[in-house]
């Protein structure tokens, strides 16, 4: 039975791919090197970010890191507030609220960054916990779960985690918990398929996906 749903923001909720884009590209061209398209952004993209940026090209061994976050985030906040939630997260969050469903978020933004953009969309006060990153530097967020799990008390079977990435795949499963990627942010069909994760099309998946294990 799925008790809690823990969702992923960025990609998941937010549909901020072409913004998250738009920032990686400006930093590609402060650097002299090749943008990408989105197709190159979603089959490229992953976790840790370090490594994202080190295939794109990026010396990160001679580049302070937390000063590239910290520039990569002021060009994402330029054009961020355009950022939409995917057009049916605000109804499926109502429905599981309505139908007794906990919901948290867990995600690799930076804290306080986040806690605002959920307040600026409006979704805060449907969530029983918020869980983000202390730094811009969006590394992994499995010791946040597993930290999440606890601070639930939750049974592992009764908690379902929607994500768009293979990190949020793997820190499901470090969670214990259920997990269903969502193909229409971050990364490619094709990355997600290949896990062997239950792939969704649309959010109200998830409802289904509840609706079948209540």
């Amino acid at each position: 039975m799925t008790k809690h749903v823990i969702w992923d923001w960025n990609g998941t909720l937010l549909d901020d791919v072409e913004h998250a884009l738009h920032a990686v590209n400006a930093l590609l061209r402060a650097r002299k090197l090749p943008p990408i398209d989105r197709d190159g952004y979603r089959t490229r993209f992953g976790f840790p970010v370090s490594g994202f940026y080190t295939e794109l090209g990026f010396d990160i061994e001679r580049e302070d890191f937390a000063a590239l976050s910290e520039t990569y985030i002021n060009h994402y906040r330029q054009v961020a507030a355009s950022a939409t939630t995917h057009t049916e997260a605000r109804d499926v969050m109502g429905q599981l609220a309505q139908q007794g469903i906990a919901q948290s978020v867990l995600s690799a933004m930076e804290i306080n960054m986040l806690r605002q953009m959920l307040s600026d969309h409006g979704l805060i006060d449907l969530l029983t916990h918020v869980r983000g990153l202390n730094d811009q530097q969006a590394s992994s967020k499995v010791a946040l779960g597993v930290e999440l799990m606890r601070t639930l008390g939750a049974t592992p079977n009764d908690v379902l985690f929607v994500g768009d990435t293979l990190h949020d795949l793997e820190t499901a499963t470090a969670m214990g918990a259920h997990c269903l990627l969502f193909a229409c942010g971050h990364q490619t069909l094709e990355r997600l398929s290949g896990s062997g994760a239950t792939v969704i099309h649309s959010l109200y998946e998830v409802i289904d996906f509840v609706r079948a294990r209540n």
